[in-house]
């Protein structure tokens, strides 16, 4: 089904390819904007990327899909990237430079709190889109909010 809200999947394409395709996308005014962070492979998985889009006007997930079917000559199958989701700009933000506050809060900490750290600096993005200003955002917004934070400021007065 179209859609014009943000979208998020992970992608196994190279490097080059993806940010290839989101450069031509954004060009094409197809995208607003695009964020992106390469991940190394943890846990069995493969190194992959965790894409953002920020739609200009309605589009086909199943279309980008398509339009991300890598061929490498090295493997039978072409490299794809996950379904698509929908995504909230300060979970999307959080959750891939894997902040270890946000993982404990939504996910009790444990496995996901064990992730390889990342910075808001490692995020690539289209021209003119701060990270920076997103990453400050989704710290106030989620972190400085949240029940557990609440909780921790009753505690210490």
């Amino acid at each position: 089904m179209a859609t014009s809200k943000p979208l998020s999947t992970i992608s196994y394409n190279t490097k080059d390819f993806l940010i290839g395709k989101l450069e031509s996308w954004y060009k094409a005014h197809k995208i607003q904007a695009y964020q992106v962070i390469f991940h190394v492979g943890e846990d069995g998985d493969k190194n992959h990327a965790h894409v953002r889009i920020e739609p200009n006007t309605r589009l086909d997930p199943l279309e980008l899909t398509q339009e991300l079917k890598e061929i490498d000559p090295h493997i039978d199958k072409p490299l794809c990237c996950r379904p698509w989701r929908p995504s909230v700009e300060e979970h999307w933000i959080l959750y891939v430079v894997h902040n270890k506050e946000y993982l404990n809060l939504m996910y009790g900490g444990g496995e996901k709190g064990e992730k390889l750290s990342y910075t808001w600096q490692n995020v690539l993005c289209s021209e003119l889109y701060d990270v920076e200003t997103m990453f400050i955002r989704a710290c106030q917004k989620i972190l400085q909010h949240s029940n557990q934070s609440i909780a921790e400021k009753l505690e210490s007065g």
